[in-house]
């Protein structure tokens, strides 16, 4: 309990000069009580086991600390490959995210142009030119062809 506390004070030190982040602080803390926990119950257990004072204990420490340090490096390993699939995963997708985007670019620039064609035309000063491409960009837009008005009789019929 008393190495946890100087532990997690050290850390919280270190986390008030700015010397680790908020995520480090917390993951450090957490480590730093499992580390003292597995040495606490190893102790214990070895004071169970070997009945000598003192002795039972540090055996107990010193093998259960032997034990956590092996599988902590092992966990550590599988997750170093986790990660790296992870990071894998997430590199492939990036990459087809981006050609993703580039084909809708692309796609997008083509359809832009084709919509700036007849609106350039839709608004020439010609009356007659500017009417029939505002026709046919309507079209391009997708208004239904009944929605259109055509012709000077539609377009009267339609106001009046």
């Amino acid at each position: 309990m008393c190495t946890a506390s100087f532990g997690i004070a050290e850390e919280a030190y270190k986390f008030r000069k700015n010397l680790i982040t908020k995520e480090e602080f917390l993951l450090n803390s957490q480590i730093l009580c499992i580390e003292v926990s597995v040495s606490a119950l190893s102790s214990m257990l070895g004071h169970a086991i070997i009945p000598i004072p003192i002795l039972g204990a540090v055996i107990g420490n010193t093998i259960g600390t032997f034990l956590y340090e092996i599988s902590k490096d092992n966990l550590t390993m599988k997750e170093k490959l986790l990660m790296e699939d992870y990071l894998k995963e997430i590199q492939e997708c990036g990459y087809f995210l981006e050609n993703e985007f580039e084909l809708h670019n692309h796609q997008l620039q083509r359809e832009i142009k084709a919509y700036y064609k007849p609106l350039g035309k839709a608004f020439s000063p010609d009356h007659s030119i500017a009417f029939q491409e505002s026709i046919e960009l309507a079209v391009s837009c997708g208004v239904d062809e009944v929605d259109i008005l055509k012709n000077e009789e539609e377009i009267d019929n339609y106001f009046t």
